[in-house]
């Protein structure tokens, strides 16, 4: 790896710890994904189910409610079946087959408390064990209907962002530049971006990854109605000035990105993150507008436009050249 050394004591002192730490780690190619989870697979971990169970998508989690569920019902029915289908009302003169079936439907019909007809307990172990399915299944549909109460009451970001961080001419000079806008329909206020700059460098020999918080032209909006270009004006305290395609892939660079507002819906603050790496990148370009005003005056928003870009002439400045085919 090409030295680093003058970049990181220029910026030693304006390093700062995000969690990630300072050593090199060999092969990684993101630290943040572009979905914002992080590239981590932690091992050894306490499994909550709980947590395991809010967080995982809707159609994994009616998967694994439907599979409990029936795995109750099963083990419920083997014991009605072997205590005695007769205990339940159930005819011997139909097949085994047949009778455990319907062991299962009055395990279901116990499960859920949905009362009893031509199927009902008739002796002590009958009840006994319909007595502890009652109780277990009143407490499974509590535990349920938390489940999914917490699902639907938690509030998800609903943020989207440009596929691609570009490099734009900015007035005299040019700039960093990443769109980002609200994807549902509830209203964002108070909406704050931070934009850090991950890089390795060599200190002494020793490889180090640090970590830079990049200046906006705003870190802050009040509403976001329609998208916000977040600018990071590329001026010669940037730790991008001066600094090349080459130059970033060797460093292995990355930019993360930080939104976080208020959510009126929820009444809540959101999260939501992403990232860039070098590849994603686009030298020389500017986004193109993805709204535009209607006939009766009313602004629309094309949401799927957000990244849209169009190439451009970067400023002819002693600032930022691509020096690649990239």
């Amino acid at each position: 790896m090409r030295a680093k050394k003058s970049l990181f004591q220029k910026y030693g002192k304006q390093n700062v710890e995000i969690g990630f730490g300072q050593s090199y780690a060999e092969g990684n190619k993101r630290l943040l994904n572009k979905d914002g989870s992080f590239n981590i697979r932690r091992i050894n971990t306490i499994r909550s189910i709980y947590v395991d169970m809010v967080q995982m998508s809707w159609k994994k989690f009616f998967l694994y409610v439907s599979l409990f569920y029936g795995a109750v019902n099963v083990f419920f029915g083997s014991i009605y079946f072997f205590i005695g289908p007769d205990k339940i009302h159930i005819k011997p003169d139909h097949s085994l087959l047949y009778q455990y079936a319907e062991c299962i439907s009055f395990s279901v019909q116990t499960l859920a408390t949905v009362g009893y007809g031509v199927l009902h307990p008739d002796s002590f172990w009958a009840n006994f064990i319909t007595s502890v399915e009652a109780l277990f299944g009143v407490l499974i549909f509590a535990i349920m209907t938390g489940l999914c109460y917490t699902r639907f009451s938690r509030p998800v970001a609903g943020y989207k962002f440009s596929a691609n961080a570009i490099i734009a001419p900015y007035q005299q000079i040019n700039s960093l530049q990443v769109r980002v806008a609200n994807q549902r329909k509830s209203n964002l206020v108070e909406i704050e971006a931070t934009l850090m700059f991950a890089m390795d460098v060599d200190d002494n020999g020793n490889n180090k990854r640090i970590f830079l918080n990049l200046e906006l032209e705003r870190n802050k909006i009040y509403y976001l109605p329609l998208s916000w270009t977040i600018v990071h004006p590329i001026t010669p305290e940037s730790p991008l000035y001066n600094k090349t395609y080459d130059d970033l892939k060797v460093g292995n660079a990355e930019l993360m990105l930080m939104v976080k507002a208020h959510d009126d819906a929820y009444a809540q603050t959101i999260h939501g993150n992403t990232s860039y790496i070098v590849d994603e990148i686009v030298w020389g370009a500017k986004f193109i507008p993805s709204y535009y005003t209607g006939k009766n005056g009313m602004a629309i928003f094309e949401i799927d436009k957000l990244g849209d870009y169009t190439q451009a002439e970067l400023n002819k400045i002693e600032n930022i050249t691509e020096t690649s085919s990239h």
